[in-house]
């Protein structure tokens, strides 16, 4: 998540950075990592309701394309369980 949020403001900075000077933020090179993470988070959906939040912030969370996690709730089992939970559900 953090890559993708650091990626994500190297891809913008001219207007993050243009954003807190505006706004009169101290240097974003001064924020600590996670409060750096927060300014890029809040920026990058300021204006989005809560279903493209939602959607933004599964796709900051999804493993890279191509890794397949061995734990956690993007693992196979993980999923497996998932799946199973959801036709035992509609089973019943």
């Amino acid at each position: 998540m953090t890559q993708r949020l650091v990626a994500l403001a190297v891809e913008h900075w001219k207007d993050l950075d243009g954003f807190a000077v505006a706004h009169a933020i101290p240097s974003l090179h001064n924020l600590s990592l996670d409060r750096f993470c927060n300014f890029v988070w809040w920026w990058a959906t300021r204006e989005a309701d809560q279903k493209e939040r939602d959607r933004f912030e599964r796709r900051l969370y999804q493993p890279p394309k191509g890794y397949a996690p061995k734990v956690g709730p993007w693992s196979a089992e993980a999923e497996t369980n998932a799946f199973a939970s959801l036709r035992q559900s509609l089973n019943a």
